[in-house]
Formats: structure tokens, sequence, C-alpha cells
């Protein structure tokens, strides 16, 4: 009896309490709201395009917006349905930073921050997203003294190189998203990588270098490496590949071999060697010769080629070589010469206009500029405290009760870009200034307080930048208008040196054939040509020069001339009209 009733008095008596006990405690903890999840809905940095958590094509790789800052938007918002029993964010609490920064010296210099959404944070809404613009700077681009890695012998082979711009770095940074709930808990940060990828690390040479910026597409990059006699002459495992550059190349050898193999076996691409293909910008300007604004060698558009024997004579025809890519092949290149100090020759496909571009520097596509989606304006759940009986007016100059609010108001003028007072109308000169009228130009109405010099008239038309004044009268800055110019010819090659030509013919025969013992003077065999002058018929070069009629190959020409100067032109009524 004893044993049952200690039993009982250990259960009721101690237990009991202790369970209970330890029932509220637990319920008192489990009481606690939960924490929201977050995590970024989309961004935007430097020059890229926008990104969101649904693309695909590596959307946190990006370049720079200058050499030394880099602007950026991002947005985070509620991950998903946050259930029952979630404490929101508070607001106030929100913090931005960046950690993980390559290099070190990257920091957040600049940053403004707001929400936005269809419902105040506080309802866990999904439209809510909580905005930052902010600028993170760098340090500038300092070119440094390289070895030549194009004669290096360490570095011969091209893929082994190492990339030398920067550093070999790959920008990057982490942008984290902080903050407390309403009930004072940490939430779990969301975390954005920010990291350079090749293709990016490429382009930001054109960044740094000031240089027109390829886009960012897979037919732009070429990745594939295939050996050393390849049109890759750069630093990367990767290249701006002009994708038709190879049928240029192709067509090329093909024209050399109709204009000077037809007695003798085709050569093929592996009969040449190249010099020079793709260069980044870095290997451009620091590891070669190159000191042009614009390469074209930059953008994929340009070969250098080694001299060939064409005809066999046991000389490097380089000359010919230039003559035949600006044949009359199907795509002629834009241009090729050969350089002094060098046994290779140098052709391009870039566009027609290449020449105009390139002489000077381009200034690459502005910078993006970001700015905050308007403010969420929705009240939050707890309600706003009652208006005291009596309050300052928004003009400031004196006290009002509450229910004339609104006769105190800032009111916006009709061009609504500037405010007054409802309790100090203007006075009427001032209304008229921001009054609406038709603009001086005639083209179109506006306020006269948003009207600026472009609506005046002026009579100066600007040169260009070769100084030639342009084509049209009068205007209006805020009118369409043209500004025409006389169009320059497209790098014209130089007159060439008259020469006088000698040779031989058969003794005695009196008929004019060419390579034998006799010498025959510059005065026999002469011939006319069909506009001016006479040339030495025994020559077939100065025959192919001054017989021969051929037809302009400038798009749209279509007119015919006779080579009577060596060079695509005619000569007519005293003047030399170049077709190309």
């Amino acid at each position: 009896m004893r044993v049952r009733f200690f039993v009982f008095f250990f259960m009721f008596g101690i237990m009991l309490p202790l369970f209970l006990a330890t029932t509220r405690q637990s319920g008192s903890s489990s009481s606690q709201l939960g924490k929201p999840s977050v995590k970024f809905k989309e961004w935007q940095i430097g020059r890229s395009d926008k990104n969101t958590d649904s693309r695909n094509d590596n959307p946190t790789s990006f370049i720079t917006s200058t050499q030394d800052k880099c602007h950026f938007t991002a947005s985070v918002g509620y991950d998903g349905n946050q259930g029952d029993n979630v404490s929101p964010i508070d607001v106030s609490t929100i913090s931005w930073t960046v950690i993980d920064q390559d290099p070190s010296s990257m920091a957040l210099v600049t940053s403004k921050k707001n929400w936005s959404g269809d419902s105040h944070p506080s309802k866990l809404d999904p439209s809510t997203l909580f905005n930052i613009v902010g600028t993170i700077s760098l340090p500038a681009y300092q070119p440094t003294p390289k070895p030549d890695l194009c004669r290096d012998e360490n570095n011969h082979r091209r893929h082994e190189r190492t990339p030398t711009h920067r550093g070999d770095t790959k920008l990057g940074f982490t942008l984290v998203f902080s903050a407390r709930t309403e009930d004072g808990q940490d939430i779990k940060p969301a975390k954005l990588v920010l990291k350079q990828d090749e293709k990016d690390q490429i382009r930001q040479e054109y960044v740094d270098l000031n240089k027109k910026i390829p886009q960012r597409s897979n037919s732009d990059i070429y990745s594939k490496w295939a050996g050393e006699n390849t049109y890759d002459f750069g630093h990367y495992d990767q290249m701006l590949y002009y994708p038709s550059l190879d049928t240029r190349y192709q067509e090329w050898i093909d024209q050399m071999n109709t204009d000077y193999r037809n007695d003798k076996a085709a050569l093929t691409k592996g009969d040449f060697t190249l010099n020079s293909g793709y260069r980044n910008p870095h290997h451009n300007y620091h590891h070669s010769s190159s000191k042009v604004a614009l390469s074209p060698h930059m953008y994929g558009y340009a070969i250098d080629v080694e001299g060939k024997d064409l005809d066999g004579n046991g000389t490097l025809d380089r000359q010919k070589m230039v003559d035949a890519a600006k044949d009359d092949m199907p795509n002629r290149a834009r241009w090729s010469q050969l350089y002094a100090g060098t046994t290779h020759v140098h052709a391009d496909w870039a566009p027609l206009n290449w020449a105009s571009i390139s002489r000077t520097d381009p200034t690459p596509d502005p910078a993006k500029t970001f700015s905050l989606p308007p403010q969420g304006t929705d009240q939050p759940l707890t309600a706003a405290p009652a208006p005291p009986a009596s309050v300052t007016g928004a003009c400031g100059i004196h006290t009002i009760s509450a229910s004339q609010t609104a006769n105190h108001a800032s009111v916006n003028f009709a061009c609504a870009s500037h405010t007054y007072y409802a309790c100090q109308t203007p006075s009427t000169s001032e209304t008229n200034l921001h009054s609406y009228q038709t603009l001086p130009c005639g083209s179109h109405s506006g306020y006269r307080c948003t009207a600026t010099s472009s609506h005046t008239q002026t009579t100066t038309c600007p040169s260009d930048s070769d100084g030639q004044s342009c084509t049209y009268g009068s205007y209006y800055a805020c009118s369409p208008h043209t500004h025409a110019y006389p169009e320059l010819p497209v790098n014209p090659p130089p007159p060439p040196t008259p020469t006088v030509l000698c040779g031989n013919r058969w003794r005695g025969a009196g008929a004019c054939m060419y390579g034998r013992v006799v010498s025959s003077s510059s005065t026999e065999h002469q011939a006319t040509c069909s506009t001016h002058g006479t040339y030495w018929s025994c020559n077939p070069t100065a025959y192919a020069q001054h017989g021969q009629t051929r037809t302009c190959t400038r798009p749209g020409c279509g007119a015919t001339y006779t080579n009577c100067v060596k060079g695509n032109g005619t000569c007519t009524g005293g003047t030399y009209q170049w077709h190309n």
C-alpha cells in the first residue's frame, strides 16, 4: 500500500507539474513567427543586357560601364508563397553590401534603394520588390610593358599564352541583400554572384581601350581551338570570329590560281602561311606592331598572309597577291596592301565605310544608366495614427486644421514640371510662363517653361571631321533635317608612276616577239591608247593595262572603261575617275 502511494505521489505530485511547465515553455517558443525567404529576381549591370533568374546564357557575366565604374540595378523579392505565420521584412532594416571582390579594391561607392509592388511588404505580396541602383568603383586599366608574345620563344604557341590584360583578372563581386523581420529576426541573406566569363573578359578589353564593343552572341565568339595555323592570334582560347572570313580567304586563293596559275597546279590553303588573323585589343596594341586606331584584325575581318611565288619564277609575287584580292571575284577585299619591311600581304573584308570609321578612335556605345522603379505607396497593415487637431500646412508658413490640408497642398502647374502651394496662388505672369504654346520652330507645341534653344533657328551647319561643309541651309534644331556632306573616296590607291618599258624581238624577223636576241627600242611597236598616250605593245603587261575594256565593280555603277593607266578607273575628258 505504501509502495502504491509513493508511485502515485511521484507521478502526479512531481512529474505532472514538471511536464506542464515544459509544455508551456515549449509552446511559448513555437509561437514565434517564421522568417520569410527571398531571392534575386532581376538585375542589370554595366553594358550587359537585362538579366533575370530565368535566363540561361550566363546572366551573371558582365562588362563594366567605364574603365573605372560599373553601374548596376537589382531587385529582390519574396521567394514564392511564404505560408502562414511568417513575419514580413521591416523595410527600414534592409542593407545592401558587396563581398568577394576581384580585384579586392572594388567597392560600392553610391547606392539608392526603395521598394515597389502592388502592396506594402508587410503583406508578403509576391509582387513586392526591394530595389537598389548602385555604382561599383574599380581601378582603371593601366597599360604596362610586357614581353613581345608574338616572338617570345616561350609563348610561341598561341593557345598556351596567358592573357595579360588586367593581370588576367576576370572582374567580379557578390551582391548581398540582408534585412530583419518586423519582429526582429535576421533573415537568410540573398546573394548574387556576378563574375565575368572569358567572353566578357575579352569584351572588357574593348571597354578599357575605348574601342567599338562587339556584341555578346554565340555567332560572334568562336571558341574552338583548331591548331596553330588558324585565324586566332590572340591570348585566349576564344576569338571574335567573322563567320565568312574562311570563305573569303578561299575565294582569294581561287582568284590567284585563275590569274597566275593557268598552266600550273592550283594552290590550296595548305600552301600559304598565315602571319596574323584575329588579335584581341591588348595583343594588338601591346604585343604587335599595329597602331591602327581601329584595326580590322580586332574584329575578325582581316588576315596577313606570307608572300608566295605564284608563277614559279623564284620570287615572291606579293603585288600579284594584292591585285588578286582586289580583282572581280564574288567578294573582293575592301583593302589589300603590302607592308614595308615585311614579306606578307594584308587583306581585309571590313565594311566599306571602315576607312572613315577608323580615322579616329570611335566612341563606344554609351554606358547604360539605371533608375529606380516608382516607390510603392500602399500602407502597412498597422493603422496610421490619427491626425492632430492642428498641423502646419505644407507651405510651411501657418498652422491649419487637419481638414484644411488639401487647401495648402502642393499643386502642379499645367506643364507638370514645377509646383506651387494651393494657399499661394501664382501670379498671372508666372502662370503664363508655364502655359502651353506653339514653339518657335513651328513643328510642334509645348510648354514655354520647357522650351530650350533647340526651338530657335540656326543657320550654321557644322563641318565634318574632314573639313567639308554640309549642303543643308538654315534649320530649326528641333526639326528633322539632314547634314549632307560630299562622299569621300574609300582608300583610293595612289596614281602609278609612269615607266618606259624595253624588251627584245626576233632578229631580222620584223615581227613583234617578246624574249629573243636583238633588242628593240622603246619607240618600236608602239600602240595608241583608246583615250590618250601610247604604250609598247610588245609588253603583255602594258597591253593588259591599256588595251582591255573592263566594267566598273562599284555596286550600281555599271560603267565600262579602258585601263589606260594601271588602276581600276577611266580617263574621261582629261580627268581620271576612280571606280571601286
